[in-house]
C-alpha cells in the first residue's frame, strides 16, 4: 500500500514541475515577443484569492479544489 502512495506522490511531482516548466517557457516566449516587437505588451494581472473571478479561474485549473 505504501508504495502506491510513493508512486502517486513521485507522479504529482513530476507533473507538477512539468506544469511550472511550461508555464516559465510561455513567460519567456511573450517577453521575447514583447522585447521583439512582435506583440503588444501584456498588463500583468493578479487575481485576488477568493474573489468570483479568482474561483472562475480555479474552476478551469483544478476543480476539485475550487469546489
Amino acid at each position: 500500500m505504501q508504495s502506491d502512495l510513493e508512486f502517486f506522490r513521485i507522479m504529482l511531482d513530476l507533473y507538477e514541475r512539468l506544469a511550472a516548466l511550461h508555464w516559465r517557457r510561455v513567460d519567456i516566449a511573450i517577453r521575447w515577443l514583447e522585447a521583439n516587437g512582435h506583440l503588444a505588451p501584456q498588463p500583468v494581472a493578479y487575481l485576488t484569492p477568493h474573489t468570483e473571478e479568482w474561483f472562475t479561474i480555479l474552476e478551469r485549473w483544478d476543480p476539485p479544489q475550487a469546489m
